[in-house]
């Protein structure tokens, strides 16, 4: 048996690209080529980018705060309207069970969904029945519209939900934040019918005249935590 050399330095990078054509299962010309050292020079631009594009996509964005929809609950109050047929359209409350009643439709489950949701179950339940049926659904009233202060704040603990309401007027409801508090790490909570979705916000910088950040409005049932 013939006795092995280590490859010399300017051999090395030669079978790294041979190995590399070869298990790419590239022609033989390209292999050749690799062999002759060119496949080192061609690999190198079409690999590094591959690997950095790999290294720096993005993951998907969290939904925004403001963007999510208030999910409706048993005994809200939603006001229903059908387009050109108003013998239809009613103010009604979600029973405790979540469902709702409607001529032609029967009983509807409400609870879970968005106003904008329900709307366009609404419209395939009344399409056998109005011809371009079109419904909007508004909440008129929420039951028990409440949100929760808690930690770090002056008066801890549930405060109702009268109209617009953001972060910075919540806290302030709960007395203002205590001698302890945190202020760059306070966490909204907001349960969605996906899941619950967490932000810690700043609280220095949403009361900054120099900052362009503004408060996230806060809906019922929204827990505001201040370590």
């Amino acid at each position: 048996m013939g006795r092995s050399f280590p490859l010399s330095s300017s051999e090395a990078p030669r079978a790294k690209a041979t190995e590399l054509a070869r298990a790419l299962h590239l022609p033989e010309r390209e292999i050749r080529s690799a062999e002759g050292g060119v496949m080192a020079r061609r690999l190198v631009p079409f690999w590094v980018p591959v690997l950095f594009a790999c290294a720096t996509t993005p993951g998907p964005e969290e939904p925004a705060l403001d963007d999510v929809e208030y999910v409706l609950g048993a005994e809200d109050v939603i006001e229903v309207s059908v387009y050109q047929a108003p013998e239809l359209s009613r103010t009604i409350p979600i029973r405790p069970d979540g469902r709702i009643s409607l001529p032609l439709v029967g009983e509807v489950m409400a609870s879970g969904l968005t106003a904008r949701e329900l709307g366009a179950k609404l419209e395939r339940r009344l399409g056998a029945y109005v011809q371009d049926a079109r419904v909007t659904v508004i909440v008129t009233e929420v039951h028990a519209p409440r949100i929760y202060v808690l930690g770090e704040v002056v008066r801890p603990g549930a405060y109702p939900v009268r109209g617009r309401m953001d972060l910075l007027q919540a806290i302030a409801l709960a007395g203002g934040l205590g001698d302890f508090a945190n202020p760059r790490r306070i966490v909204l909570i907001r349960r969605t019918k996906d899941g619950e979705i967490r932000r810690v916000l700043n609280y220095s910088r949403l009361v900054s005249a120099s900052s362009s950040a503004s408060p996230p409005v806060v809906l019922p049932g929204d827990t505001i935590y201040v370590p």
